[in-house]
């Protein structure tokens, strides 16, 4: 099973193109496209995004993580198994994941409690510490759903996710921050403390 939004510059080109047309779809209620901005380089998005084994501590829909298998040349996941709850609803699915290092990765489910999944992060950069994060979500579960109630579930779905994504990136980057201006501190500390007659003694 292909994702819809696998990673060619031609797939991309022809969701722009297609994009006002897809509104009139009777697939669209299934569709979700949002967007925010982060404080943060688009390699850190990525790098939050693509660390699966920490959504448990920020994404609120995910319970449990396995990474089943991942790429030899970079070590990013290529499939991993989630235990996912919302809304009173828990399902156990398998993601096989696609990437272009550091502007996007895309997603599909292989196996699990939801007929159909296909989701896609891309990450334009703003500036060196500013990123805009775009998710696109299209979910098919399997069961009747009145749309209205289909849509309005994937919309908060998908700005569930990017608040999470938004909130733990940040954070990271502000512990990191820190701890840098602490090491420097010590170093400046240490420097600062040691005797003149260190010069003085040669060292072997």
């Amino acid at each position: 099973m292909n994702s819809r939004w696998d990673i060619s510059v031609q797939e991309d080109k022809k969701f722009s193109e297609n994009l006002e047309m897809d509104l009139d779809d009777d697939d669209n209620e299934n569709k979700v496209e949002q967007s925010i901005t982060i404080e943060a380089s688009a390699q850190d998005c990525f790098t939050a995004a693509t660390t699966y084994e920490d959504y448990p501590k920020w994404a609120g829909c995910t319970k449990a993580v396995k990474v089943l298998e991942r790429r030899a040349s970079d070590g990013l996941a290529v499939l991993v198994e989630f235990v996912m709850g919302i809304f009173g609803f828990t399902s156990r699915n398998k993601m096989k994941y696609t990437y272009d290092k550091p502007r996007c990765m895309s997603w599909h489910i292989t196996e699990g409690g939801i007929k159909e999944l296909d989701g896609r992060y891309d990450f334009i950069s703003l500036g060196p510490e500013r990123t805009k994060v775009v998710y696109k979500l299209r979910v098919e579960p399997g069961f009747f759903l009145p749309k209205m109630i289909k849509r309005a579930t994937s919309r908060a779905v998908a700005k569930m996710a990017l608040e999470d994504l938004k909130r733990f990136t940040e954070q990271r980057n502000q512990e990191k921050s820190l701890l840098e201006v602490e090491n420097k501190d010590v170093c400046t500390t240490s420097e600062s403390t040691t005797s003149p007659l260190r010069h003085l003694i040669p060292l072997c």
